[in-house]
């Protein structure tokens, strides 16, 4: 793999140090491969690259942050000059209490696969489609990256990383109502079973062929991986102390009480072995570590950066991102774990939701939500799937909701897509009374 330039980011540091405090340097390089297919077919292979350079500083308390625009060392430096003067005409932040000048003694674990760093992973794609022909259609994408930090800092961190990762989304689509999508992800390729990705995928639409009129109302719903986590998600960012001070979180006021079920426990793992999002430092070359956002059903602690921290008479959790602190990989246990089949077999009557989209939040403070059902919506009545349902919508409230989780499953995933940003190992979960409305 490319050793990393670090003379780009180490001149920039050089250019600004004297003339600004908590200084921030983060260079990002990445080298990505991208196989997609259509209606069974592979169509196009695109490789690209990029470079990115964020610099992070203060000016008497004035705090500015920015992405370089050019990958030219003179006229990085001008910028960055410019930078400095643009940052007197801002007004302070009073209750800003510096970067981290300690917490740099990283854990060495490593994120890094070969196969992925050399373009490996066609066949898994042909492997896949394979499973979909003479059945059904499908679509997707394997996507693989290769990515190198490297962080220099006034508060004395100096580190760098390598890792890899991979994302591959699969669709099947069985008739015109009968589809079905699976996306996993991971940093191993070894990790990714293709077949098994797809022939989950194919198996959802072979559950029925009727579709029956749905009825708005509560049910008892068991939501898979990948529509789960998109809550999940949500409910981290809320966790983020950023959040909560701007009144955008629904878990204000809310440390060390139940918020969810004591059935489950949410953990930000940044170490995690194959964890799509692991980083050993954060963006102020913190060591990270894992840490229980929720432990059965109660809120142990926001996310801080070292300013946030201070400011709490804390601790900094190692989440820090230049703008607010954020997670890394989402993991979710839950206290009695059950066989996904069990779990659907005790379901008198039910709605099962494999996916959903569009996520969207009527008030972040108090956690109402909506969010649509797509692809198979299944209807289970005494432990059977007896038919599909459209025109869904869900409605609810999410800390009600989590504070209704009544199952777990045993198996677990790692998933995310555009309407789950982060990465989250997740099992099947059936929660109590969700509130489905017509969407007509």
């Amino acid at each position: 793999m490319e050793q990393i330039d670090e003379k780009f980011a180490k001149v920039i540091f050089k250019t600004m140090e004297k003339e600004v405090s908590d200084l921030i340097v983060f260079e990002e390089r990445e080298k990505k491969k991208e196989v997609k297919f259509f209606n069974n077919k592979i169509t196009k292979t695109e490789y690209s690259s990029s470079f990115n350079i964020d610099v992070f500083f203060t000016k008497e308390k004035r705090i500015m942050f920015s992405r370089i625009p050019t990958e030219d060392i003179e006229k990085a430096k001008k910028f960055c000059k410019k930078l400095i003067e643009i940052s007197k005409i801002l007004p302070p932040k009073e209750d800003f209490y510096g970067i981290a000048s300690k917490g740099f003694n990283y854990r060495k674990i490593s994120n890094f696969d070969k196969n992925i760093a050399n373009g490996e992973g066609l066949e898994k794609v042909e492997n896949a489609i394979e499973m979909a022909k003479e059945k059904g259609r499908a679509s997707g994408i394997l996507s693989l990256k290769t990515i190198s930090h490297f962080l220099i800092s006034s508060g004395g961190a100096e580190i760098e990383e390598k890792l890899t990762k991979y994302y591959f989304s699969f669709r099947f689509i069985k008739k015109d109502y009968f589809t079905a999508h699976k996306a996993v992800c991971g940093a191993f390729l070894k990790y990714l079973d293709a077949e098994k990705v797809a022939n989950e995928a194919i198996e959802l639409t072979n559950l029925t062929n009727k579709i029956l009129k749905a009825k708005a109302g509560r049910y008892f719903t068991i939501f898979e991986p990948l529509s789960f986590s998109s809550f999940v998600s949500n409910f981290a960012f809320a966790a983020s102390i950023f959040d909560v001070e701007a009144g955008l979180s629904f878990l204000k006021e809310k440390l060390k009480k139940a918020v969810a079920s004591e059935e489950v426990s949410i953990i930000d793992d940044p170490l995690l072995k194959n964890g799509y999002n692991s980083r050993i430092f954060d963006d102020e070359g913190v060591a990270t570590r894992k840490k229980f956002i929720i432990k059965n059903g109660i809120l142990t602690t926001y996310l801080f950066n070292t300013s946030y921290a201070k400011k709490y008479k804390t601790k900094t959790t190692g989440n820090a991102g230049l703008i607010e602190p954020s997670p890394f990989n989402l993991v979710v246990k839950g206290k009695n774990e059950k066989n996904k089949e069990k779990i659907i077999e005790d379901i008198k009557e039910g709605i099962w939701v494999t996916n959903n989209w569009y996520t969207r939040f009527n008030n972040y403070a108090t956690g109402d939500f909506s969010t649509l059902p797509r692809d198979m919506l299944l209807y289970i009545k005494n432990g059977e799937v007896v038919g599909a349902l459209k025109q869904l919508r869900i409605s609810d409230n999410l800390l009600r909701m989590f504070l209704n989780i009544k199952a777990i499953g045993k198996e677990k995933e790692q998933v995310r897509w555009w309407d789950s940003p982060l990465p989250v190992v997740s099992p099947i979960v059936g929660i109590d009374n969700v509130f489905f409305t017509s969407v007509r």
